[in-house]
């Protein structure tokens, strides 16, 4: 999915990226990493409705039992997004995860 992102493929990575999903071996760690790829490929693609749901529902995992940095960095762009937006829920949630994740 990444890949056809790189490719300039955005559509096919977000259906890639959902059905990569429904794999139900996935570990907690890599389906918040995939879930988080697919919110950032819906930003670029301009759906910000789109990214901001699906980053809203990665969250959880981040605030939660999985702590994975690359995954909170793979938010940035709907991070990015939900600022301009004025989305304030997304952005003190993440923000919020971001310390979580530091400290």
């Amino acid at each position: 999915a990444k890949g056809l992102t790189y490719l300039g493929n955005p559509r096919a990575a977000v259906e890639v990226y959902r059905t990569s999903m429904e794999d139900a071996s996935l570990s907690h760690r890599n389906r918040a990493c995939y879930h988080s790829q697919l919110a950032a490929t819906l930003a670029r693609r301009g759906d910000i409705t789109g990214a901001l749901s699906e980053g809203l529902a990665v969250l959880p995992t981040l605030e939660g039992p999985v702590a994975s940095l690359r995954t909170l960095r793979e938010l940035r762009p709907v991070r990015s997004a939900a600022e301009q937006a004025v989305e304030e829920e997304f952005c003190a949630r993440f923000d919020a995860a971001a310390r979580m994740l530091a400290a």
